[in-house]
């Protein structure tokens, strides 16, 4: 493999990624999104490339080289950028890639891509069903290396497939592990269980899970109990998109409560003490329990609703007392300058486009009273989120590696954890010092913080969401947050 060949590979790889970056289209009518289709989740609006960072895909390369893999396999190709870079180490070992990708026009770019990366006759793109893919694979032919990146929900159900057919010493590397942990499940359960896999973690891309079959003992059933990873430490997703209009029914009436009332809102409502006739702005995600439980303490109260909740809160009784307001008239609050002695953010700007998310603050900052104060509240920032074409933030699930946090009330000066000026970067990567970094420069100081964690008993006093068997907990984080100057 020549220089020039290098040399256009790489140039061609970069041009890939970045334009694989602005994909976006609308999910397919009938899609289920929770059984997988087109690897969705719950929390996707628009089906995108999902590419892994170039660093991965490098290190996909090189993984191959130092397995001297032949037949290589990838479960969820999208366009093509994780592909290339197999099919680089395929052309450097003999061996071949066969892609998987079911989206057609996904799969019409991922072979446009390899062409133009050079790399098209060292992979098979196999339009189909990944089940049909292993289906049909020859029995005769061992496959030696193997990455994952599809539909998080069938992992399981793919490694029980894939593992007789594996060669002794195949790899399989798995993307997104940490960022998906109710969805891998099954899939590390079974991990666990393989006596003869080397198996490690690494804390890459939101966590990269790697076994070598044959590589040697097995050390999961011995290191459960310290590895992050095996930690139930988020809770499961417990309701469906089309459920929610009958659920906030039964919520309104109190018959059942959200996973983070247990958490958070009664921290919220601790924090808002000789509240009678003051003035305060509420941007809530849900019906608004902290809207009606400040009405009933006597506050003057201004309630936003999230654009894409309004729906379900149609045909819902509001409680005359509480002004309501949609997020996209949140600047007519600026506007009119009316100033409020308590601003609550809860769970409510992770919901928001990145350009949204700063603009809101900035209403925060110049609708709060001098002497007034902020609380927000949002699951711990240490996640990401994605920005689509439709200008929609979405929250994938924490980090589970994290287990300890500084404490941010001693931090003074501004955080500045990456060299870029991408948003986009310093959400997906540093979403906590972004964070930090937009309350000091809207001239917000921490004036306290607190992460409201239950006892197991605390958590039993809920069994509409808890059992023994789940008494797993997203981790919360609260701010108070108060004028700098």
């Amino acid at each position: 493999m020549d220089k020039k060949f290098i040399k256009n590979f790489i140039e061609k790889s970069n041009e890939i990624y970045h334009s694989g970056e602005k994909f976006s289209w609308e999910i397919p009518k009938g899609a289920n999104k929770y059984k997988g289709d087109f690897g969705l989740l719950p929390e996707d609006t628009n089906i995108t490339s999902w590419q892994i960072p170039p660093a991965s895909a490098m290190l996909l390369r090189f993984l191959v080289l130092t397995t001297k893999a032949k037949n290589i396999l990838e479960l969820g190709s999208s366009v093509g950028y994780s592909t290339i870079w197999l099919g680089l180490a395929a052309k450097e070992t003999g061996g071949h890639v066969h892609g998987t990708e079911i989206f057609p026009e996904k799969a019409k770019i991922a072979k446009e891509n390899f062409e133009k990366a050079k790399v098209d006759d060292v992979i098979t793109l196999h339009e189909e069903k990944i089940f049909d893919v292993l289906e049909k694979w020859p029995k005769d032919k061992k496959i030696d290396f193997v990455f994952m990146d599809a539909d998080k929900q069938n992992y399981g159900a793919y490694l029980k497939i894939m593992y007789p057919m594996l060669s002794d010493g195949a790899m399989i590397v798995v993307d997104n592990v940490g960022d998906y942990p109710e969805h891998m499940e099954e899939f590390l359960s079974m991990c666990k269980n393989i006596k003869d896999a080397a198996t490690y973690m690494l804390e890459f891309d939101h966590g990269l899970f790697m076994f070598v079959k044959g590589g040697g003992k097995n050390l999961l059933p011995y290191l459960s109990d310290e590895l992050p990873l095996f930690k139930a430490n988020t809770l499961k997703v417990l309701l469906k998109n089309e459920e929610l209009n009958s659920f906030w029914e039964h919520y309104l009436k109190r018959d059942v409560l959200l996973r983070s009332d247990v958490l958070v809102i009664p921290e919220i409502m601790s924090k808002v003490n000789d509240i009678n006739g003051k003035k305060v702005l509420v941007l809530e995600w849900g019906p608004g329990i902290i809207a009606e439980s400040l009405v009933s303490k006597g506050a003057i109260v201004t309630k936003v609703d999230l654009d894409s909740q309004e729906p379900s809160f149609e045909n819902l009784k509001r409680n005359s007392q509480v002004k309501y307001i949609n997020s996209k008239n949140l600047e007519q609050i600026e506007k009119s300058g009316e100033k409020f002695d308590v601003i609550i953010s809860y769970m409510f700007h992770l919901y928001l486009s990145q350009d949204d998310f700063i603009k809101s603050l900035e209403v925060i900052k110049n609708s709060l009273s001098g002497d007034g104060f902020v609380i927000y509240s949002d699951t711990q920032p240490f996640r990401a989120i994605v920005k689509s074409k439709t200008e929609r933030g979405v929250i994938s699930l924490h980090n589970p590696f994290y287990s300890h946090y500084l404490e941010f009330t001693k931090l003074n000066a501004k955080l500045r954890a990456n060299n870029g000026d991408s948003l986009f970067s310093a959400y997906n990567r540093y979403p906590m010092s972004f964070l930090l970094n937009l309350f000091s420069d809207e001239g917000l100081k921490i004036d306290s913080m607190v992460e409201p964690i239950p006892s197991k008993d605390d958590i039993k006093k809920y069994p509409v969401l808890f059992s023994d068997e789940d008494v797993r907990i997203p981790p919360y984080i609260i701010f108070k947050l108060v004028n700098s100057i």
